[in-house]
């Protein structure tokens, strides 16, 4: 039902063949799916022509069989004619005239001759009605169409050649039915442009992004890395000048004097009383043997003095070393000259070390402490000696007082000497190592991160490549199919079935997480971008805090390490800032790939549609197709002959009728008078005239 309608279904009309149908004004509408059944009924109609009627046959200009449309038409033609010298396409011709109207002519005169010849057609035309014309008067029924139906009409054969007129028809009516195709060129245009913005903010701008970034990170890694390796050599060479410097000297003080002091301290001093109690003996009268035990044992007091004197000296050069932080060797840290020495020593971590804690401080107090006490122990056991040499006399609580306090001093300064060591001498080495390992620690973990952002940039460029490789050519190659169907190329099947393809929908999603992935790694990269900040402010913090530190920062000229560190911290982030800002990747796809996916979506939704209208099914066969029946309902037809409404046998009827009532008499006997008249006349003169001639003869 073409035209102003809307409806599906078409519109019938039974009609003579010599008439012109008025299917708009007089046809019946029948819906897809019915099974409709047309009873027709023909009845054929005589007017009466002028004086009795009003029917006449006219002879057309440019119609050859006569009615009342065929007139109108005829009227139309000849006005056009007259008027704009032309006709309409559905208006008739004879010979070739009138011609057909160029666009010029018909919006110029004929479009104002269709729209104002209704009005004056009356007047204008004189079109009676015909004398003679046929009418097929139709009595309409409806029903489903049936499933048996349904599957008959889609047996396999002619469902092949259905589908093929299906699709013949569907492709004409794509390219010709406005609304359809222009969509599909809408469609076309919109994915051209989503496509250049994709491609310009992703395989261009997109890329550059990804490599400044990748700078970006490289340059503050590599800016960082320099720091780590001089603050991590100069923890070495703490360390070397701790061990070597420091420690060394208390090791070379142990070999040659701390661990004589208490050597043996028991047997020693139990030997010492032996030899006093041995002298104090009256009995042991022989001189020369006395003087011998006497001078040997004050030998052995003197030395054991003098060993704890020394010790008690390198002490001393120990506890200085730590009180000034002055070292007392000079070795050399590989090419690092010796001058550097005594600046680069952690002088504050190693003067803490004396007081650092309560051992510390106390021990190191009685380290000395013992050794002075144990010098004057002996010295008073040399008394005890000399008493028993030369008085021969001991007193026992001398002599306990000797022995006990002797072992009490070597046995506490043992354990000083083990404190001393290990919360003073140690300590400062313990503290470097600690410190170094947690600045390994944190430089590990910005090594990290900075892998982590490295390797993400760089998969990230590697998937752009093969985003643009493999996805994004494969979405302009079936841009230059639709391309093909719009310059009448492919047929709208063919990129249907691209469009509805799994290999297409594999292409979507992989559009889409290649997309998601991007801002996924985003947020990744500036989580890992800010832990590498926050590691790398660390790094410098610990550089730039550690007071042992400054003496050999302004030593070696490094005064970027004396800065403040709220400065420093500031000019970090603003750096890490520029690095953050040029992974903004959100911000340069901009939605673009959402704009290009809907249109994609689009373009499948069409094709799907357009496919789906293909399929012939049931429902198919119901929406598109309906099936008429039309037969006679009876083997004969009707004639309605129009007569004249008083003729003369009316007139003959009405004389006898008043003449019967008149006379008593009807017509007919009057009609017998006359006739009984008559004919007796005719035979009285028969009769006379054969007696004549008898006579004659």
């Amino acid at each position: 039902m073409p035209g102003p309608h809307d409806a599906a279904g078409i519109k019938m009309l039974l009609h003579d063949r010599n008439e012109i149908p008025r299917v708009h004004a007089l046809g019946q509408a029948i819906p897809p799916g019915a099974h409709v059944f047309v009873g027709v009924k023909i009845v054929e109609v005589s007017n009466l022509p002028p004086p009795h009627g009003t029917c006449q046959d006219k002879t057309l200009e440019y119609e050859d069989v006569y009615s009342t449309e065929a007139c109108q038409l005829d009227c139309l033609t000849k006005r056009a004619a007259a008027v704009c010298g032309c006709r309409s396409l559905f208006m008739p011709e004879k010979d070739g005239f009138p011609p057909i109207c160029t666009l010029d002519e018909f919006y110029g005169c004929l479009h104002d001759v269709l729209d104002t010849f209704p009005t004056i057609s009356e007047k204008l035309c004189d079109c009676p009605v015909p004398c003679k014309f046929r009418l097929y008067e139709t009595d309409i029924s409806y029903a489903s169409t049936s499933a048996y139906s349904l599957n008959k009409f889609l047996n396999e054969d002619d469902k092949k050649n259905l589908s093929r007129k299906v699709l013949e028809g569907a492709e004409v009516t794509s390219r010709y039915e406005e609304t359809q195709f222009s969509k599909v060129q809408y469609l076309y245009s919109q994915m051209i442009n989503d496509i250049e913005i994709v491609r310009k903010r992703v395989l261009v701008n997109l890329k550059e992004i990804v490599n400044e970034a990748l700078i970006g990170v490289n340059e503050r890694y590599q800016e960082i890395k320099d720091h780590y390796i001089w603050k991590e050599y100069l923890y070495r060479y703490q360390a070397y000048i701790l061990q070597k410097n420091f420690m060394r000297p208390r090791d070379a003080y142990e070999e040659r004097t701390f661990h004589i002091v208490a050597l043996g301290y028991a047997e020693y001093i139990m030997t010492i009383e032996s030899r006093i109690r041995e002298l104090a003996n009256k009995n042991f009268t022989d001189g020369p043997t006395r003087q011998l035990w006497y001078e040997d044992t004050s030998d052995l007091l003197k030395n054991r003095e003098r060993i704890i004197e020394i010790a008690l000296i390198n002490f001393t050069s120990l506890v200085e070393a730590y009180d000034t932080g002055i070292q007392i060797f000079n070795y050399k840290f590989f090419s690092t000259p010796r001058s550097h020495n005594i600046p680069a020593a952690p002088k504050l971590l190693i003067k803490e070390s004396r007081v650092h804690n309560s051992y510390a401080r106390k021990y190191g107090k009685r380290f000395g402490t013992y050794l002075q006490r144990t010098i004057t122990i002996l010295k008073f056991c040399q008394k005890l000696l000399d008493d028993a040499y030369f008085h021969t006399t001991l007193d026992e609580g001398n002599m306990t007082e000797c022995r006990e306090t002797f072992r009490y001093l070597m046995r506490n300064w043992v354990f000083a000497r083990s404190v001393f060591y290990f919360d003073t001498i140690n300590w400062p080495l313990k503290q470097i190592e600690d410190r170094q390992q947690r600045f390994d620690t944190q430089w590990n973990e910005l090594k990290t991160m900075f892998a982590n952002l490295n390797q993400s940039l760089t998969s990230l460029k590697t998937d752009i490549q093969l985003f643009e490789k493999n996805t994004f050519e494969n979405i302009e190659v079936t841009r230059d199919s639709v391309e093909a169907y719009l310059n009448d190329t492919l047929t709208k099947l063919h990129i249907s079935e691209i469009f509805t393809s799994v290999t297409f929908q594999q292409l979507l999603t992989k559009f889409d997480i290649f997309f998601q992935q991007i801002r996924s790694r985003e947020k990744s990269l500036y989580d890992w971008l800010s832990q590498m900040q926050n590691d790398a402010y660390g790094i410098f913090k610990v550089i730039v805090l550690d007071e042992d530190s400054w003496e050999y920062y302004n030593f070696t000229g490094r005064t970027d390490y004396l800065g403040n560190i709220s400065d420093i911290e500031g000019n970090l982030i603003e750096n890490y800032t520029s690095v953050a800002e040029s992974m903004q990747f959100s911000v340069c796809v901009n939605g673009s790939d959402s704009v290009l996916l809907s249109t994609l979506q689009d373009f499948v939704d069409e094709m799907t549609s357009y496919k789906d209208s293909l399929k012939i099914d049931s429902s198919f066969i119901k929406d598109n197709f309906l099936q008429v029946d039309i037969f006679y309902r009876q083997m004969s037809y009707e004639e309605i002959h129009q007569q004249e409404a008083y003729g003369m046998f009316s007139l003959w009827c009405d004389i006898g009728g008043t003449m019967g009532l008149f006379l008593g008499a009807s017509f007919l006997s009057v009609v017998e008078i006359v006739d009984f008249i008559l004919t007796h006349t005719t035979y009285q003169k028969k009769e006379n005239k054969d007696q004549t001639k008898k006579q004659f003869l």
